[in-house]
């Protein structure tokens, strides 16, 4: 019962959530809300990039080693995605031009496959997680929301050139 509940309040949060966010981002026309999501999607790329310093692998998997750790180590798949996210961060703050933040969404997405390739490469399985060694997971759902921020990004700058 009390999956049942928790499941059917998700559900109308989620839903509330879209019944907001949808008129005010999707259907609008003005700069104002592009340059919103632009912020937005800096601090989600912000918070990824802060989520570095705390730990990835857990220490039932050889660690606790943090994000630096890892992109220090040169792995490939890891040191893709935090160039990925910082590159898009980077872009993000200096640029206001369409070409630029363009790119920018595109390095955002590039950066979720590849945090999502890495983290199935480094952390095969199932095992037990603690609270602190959340880091990934949480990244992966900021990295999702700023998909969808730049996505409605890209969508208003399509707007605005018509």
């Amino acid at each position: 019962m009390d999956s049942l509940i928790a499941t059917a309040g998700f559900w109308i949060v989620f839903g509330l959530a879209c019944a907001w966010l949808l008129p005010r981002y999707y259907y609008a026309r003005d700069e104002k809300r592009a340059n919103e999501l632009r912020y937005a999607a800096i601090i989600i790329d912000t918070l990824v990039l802060l989520s570095l310093v705390l730990p990835w692998i857990p220490f039932s998997r050889g660690g606790p080693a943090s994000g630096v750790t890892l992109f220090m180590r040169g792995d490939p798949l890891f040191s893709i995605f935090a160039f990925s996210a910082f590159a898009a961060l980077a872009l993000l703050s200096v640029g206001n031009k369409s070409i630029i933040l363009k790119i920018a969404a595109c390095l955002q997405i590039l950066g979720s496959v590849f945090l999502f390739a890495a983290m199935l490469r480094l952390l095969p399985g199932t095992f037990t997680m603690t609270f602190d060694e959340t880091a990934p997971i949480f990244a992966a759902i900021l990295m999702l929301c700023g998909c969808v921020a730049v996505l409605l990004l890209w969508q208003q700058l399509q707007k605005r050139k018509r």
